[in-house]
């Protein structure tokens, strides 16, 4: 075999074939550091969880949100369920009507003895709020200014105990919740 002349000023390198491979260059191995790959310096991992942190308050407190949004729209959906079997209860029965929580429970749920019933199937509540019906004479302050007559639905809130008339204001009843 006769070597093979090059001029000087090319750059081309000239490989020999291995002993059984094909005779393809191989790569000259790369230095140890580059072979381990990226690494994050101590900045870089301490901006990613800041703002991974950031993310998730922000995904929390919309989470908060729409879970009050929800208790609200569903203690508005209890009080109205609630008015609506009072006023058929008060259509089907013009005599005595219950003057007691109690009482107003009982004449709305399965089991009751008056004519129609029974209103509700269950009794709403929640663990942010009670409903209850006003008794008769009951002379106390809701929470918000107005007097409750009886028949009334009032929303308990068990965090302050303070009661809102949702028969008078229907919009603003829940919203304490």
């Amino acid at each position: 075999m006769t070597r093979l002349e090059m001029p000087s000023d090319e750059r081309l390198a000239v490989v020999a074939p291995v002993r059984g491979g094909s005779g393809t260059p191989r790569r000259p191995a790369k230095p140890a550091h580059a072979r381990r790959g990226r690494r994050l310096s101590r900045l870089e991992l301490v901006c990613s969880l800041g703002l991974i942190l950031v993310l998730g308050g922000i995904a929390l407190m919309t989470l908060g949100s729409a879970t009050r949004d929800g208790q609200i729209a569903a203690c508005s959906a209890s009080t109205r369920e609630v008015n609506i079997a009072i006023g058929a209860l008060e259509a089907e029965n013009t005599g005595s009507l219950p003057n007691s929580e109690i009482g107003w429970q009982h004449a709305l749920l399965p089991g009751s003895t008056y004519l129609g019933a029974p209103f509700l199937n269950a009794w709403p509540g929640s663990r942010a709020y009670t409903i209850i019906v006003a008794r008769t004479h009951d002379a106390i302050d809701s929470g918000d200014g107005i007097v409750p007559h009886s028949g009334d639905v009032l929303v308990v809130v068990r965090a302050t105990g303070r009661a809102y008339d949702a028969t008078r204001n229907p919009q603003g009843a829940c919203t304490s919740v």
